[in-house]
């Protein structure tokens, strides 16, 4: 059987053409209207698709499938993030945020369950690698929220897994995401976090959409990095520079680096210089993270978030332009930057 909510309009028509009995009586337009039922109406139940003909529902009903995932848990923070404990068909577990902030609502989505890639910081990577997500599994991430009346202006794929690692199922989320027929979300709206790797970027690059780009950095000293991303070992920062030079030559959007904080680790001077070097020519974003921990308390966080801010001024004088904090949302639920893990928690009786 075939995965409905992970098809194109075109991959839909297409499948009825070549799989229903009475060609004749598909009609153009059944791609688009099966496709906004599942991506614009959030309807995976096939018998309600009251525009297609009855034989034709049925045929769906026995021919197809529509993801099963529910909310296992639900967990809202002190500052009005929320946490989902997403249940996949096979029990897997994969978590996803919702964080509103002003004038956007953005959600941070997970790709894979677990993560192969081992980042020293991050408590998916302790988990190992379990499988990775496919289209519809990633967009009905998004639909869960949706369905409770929440707005969704943006979507990050920040979440469990490492996106480039799943690449052909994470692209066709983006696209269907995209898709002016189901949320219509703008490609400069949707930004995809990597540790770096070189195959994937390579094909990012020829996909010629403005994704936004956002490298897993942490360090900028090569054999330090390979401490903290271990994938450096495999896709180099001297190999990844110049396709991040190459992404913004053909997307002319800025590239975001992501740098998790650690004091003593990867925050002094020495660290700011070679940051410069990495930079240069790029129109580029630092994004500077506190160090999160599970069970963090206030005072461990308020000494992070001065180990940021004494960086921030570090890099600033070494003459980086572009320098933000990035101060984590949901550290009190584990739904910040590094803490998702899957965990089946007690107290996942929270609600709204």
């Amino acid at each position: 059987m075939i995965d409905l909510a992970s098809l194109s309009p075109e991959e839909i028509l297409a499948f009825l053409l070549e799989n229903y009995d009475k060609k004749e009586a598909i009609r153009p337009f059944f791609g688009d209207e099966i496709f906004r039922w599942i991506h614009s109406r959030w309807e995976y139940d096939t018998s309600r698709y009251s525009n297609i003909p009855k034989r034709l529902r049925d045929f769906l009903s026995n021919e197809t499938f529509l993801p099963k995932i529910s909310a296992k848990y639900r967990l809202i923070s002190r500052d009005r993030s929320e946490k989902l404990g997403v249940e996949l068909k096979d029990g897997e577990i994969v978590e996803t945020v919702y964080i509103p902030f002003r004038n956007r609502a953005t959600v941070c989505v997970s790709s894979q369950v677990g993560c192969r890639f081992g980042c020293s910081f991050c408590q998916t990577a302790k988990m190992g690698f379990r499988r990775s997500l496919s289209p519809s599994e990633i967009v009905s991430q998004v639909y869960l929220f949706l369905k409770e009346g929440n707005r969704v202006t943006h979507v990050v794929f920040m979440g469990m897994g490492e996106p480039l690692d799943n690449y052909e199922n994470v692209i066709k989320a983006v696209k269907i995401l995209n898709n002016p027929l189901g949320l219509g979300i703008s490609i400069r709206r949707i930004t995809l976090s990597t540790v770096g790797l070189l195959p994937g970027i390579k094909r990012l690059i020829n996909e010629g959409m403005q994704i936004n780009l956002a490298l897993s950095l942490h360090d900028p000293i090569p054999e330090e990095r390979q401490r903290l991303v271990p994938a450096e070992g495999r896709h180099p920062i001297k190999k990844l520079l110049p396709l991040l030079m190459e992404y913004y030559r053909r997307t002319s959007r800025q590239v975001t680096f992501e740098y998790v904080v650690i004091e003593g680790i990867n925050d002094t001077p020495r660290h700011s210089r070679q940051l410069t070097r990495i930079v240069e020519g790029l129109d580029y974003k630092l994004n500077l993270i506190p160090l999160n921990i599970p069970g963090m308390d206030r005072k461990t966080w308020h000494r992070n978030k001065a180990v940021v801010l004494q960086f921030k001024e570090m890099c600033l004088n070494a003459g980086l332009k572009n320098v933000t904090i990035r101060l984590s949302r949901g550290v009190d639920i584990s739904g910040a930057c590094g803490l998702l893990a899957g965990r089946n928690r007690r107290d996942s009786n929270q609600r709204r």
